[in-house]
């Protein structure tokens, strides 16, 4: 059980923090997803900044 929930906490880590029209299949999510965590996560940080 410790090891299934390491495991999702190093997938939520890398996933993106909101959704991504057009990225339904597995292989989209595995070449697009890093990328869009990342962008996902400096909008967040900028969108944080702001407020």
């Amino acid at each position: 059980m410790a090891e299934k929930t390491e495991n999702v906490v190093d997938l939520l880590v890398v996933a993106p923090t909101h959704p991504h029209q057009g990225t339904e299949s597995p292989m989209k999510n595995l070449a697009v997803g890093p990328f869009a965590a990342v962008v996902d996560r400096a909008r967040d940080a900028i969108g944080k900044a702001r407020h």
